[in-house]
């Protein structure tokens, strides 16, 4: 349970009572929130041949979303992003980002394009859950990869995954627990975007 209390310290929950409506709004407990009822097309930048939204969940089988503009604050300084994820199957390609930050809209082909970024995803021929760090110093992930610990992950299965920054350190978690944390991070770019899908960008890039 999410709550946004201000300068309150004191919050009432009640359950039990069918006749009480919900108060439940993502929008105004998060800084970002989408429960993906609807494409919200002023927010997403839609690079996808293959991707639909139903009943509150954004299915990507080929290619990406990625946030139209960069945010008005950098990931760094102190912000995590959650996402509920699943694997509908088993592929020899990578999966999409679980999400993935960064401080372009999508991250080029080994990070070619020398971004800042921190990416979760699948690995080719397996269950086991990746991760790739930079700086944005260079044309690599020169922060690190590897496997996240006890992550293997099964299809159809609905996970909490998720990126912390602060500062120059890192933390990766998944269902709410910490997997991997990264340290002595000096960003050379500000990460300012979030995305979902092929880490590329492509359109067409086939994921699991």
């Amino acid at each position: 349970v999410w709550i946004k209390t201000g300068n309150s310290k004191t919050v009432w929950l009640y359950y039990g009572d069918e006749t009480l409506g919900s108060e439940s709004n993502g929008q105004e407990v998060f800084i970002l929130f989408d429960d993906f009822i609807s494409l919200d097309a002023d927010r997403w930048f839609v690079s996808s041949e293959d991707s639909s939204i139903a009943e509150g969940t954004l299915r990507i089988n080929t290619g990406s979303f990625g946030l139209q503009n960069q945010l008005p604050y950098r990931l760094q300084d102190g912000y995590m992003i959650e996402s509920r994820v699943r694997f509908d199957a088993f592929d020899t390609a990578l999966s999409g980002l679980l999400p993935g930050i960064s401080s372009s809209r999508f991250t080029t082909t080994d990070n070619a394009g020398s971004a800042a970024a921190v990416l979760q995803l699948r690995n080719h021929s397996s269950q086991s859950v990746s991760y790739r760090a930079a700086d944005g110093s260079s044309s690599s992930f020169n922060k690190g990869s590897g496997s996240p610990n006890d992550w293997n992950s099964t299809e159809r299965i609905w996970y909490v995954s998720g990126i912390s920054v602060k500062g120059d350190s890192v933390s990766l978690w998944k269902d709410y627990a910490e997997t991997t944390s990264l340290a002595g991070i000096s960003w050379a770019k500000d990460l300012r975007y979030l995305s979902l899908g092929s880490y590329e960008g492509d359109a067409g890039s086939n994921i699991q």
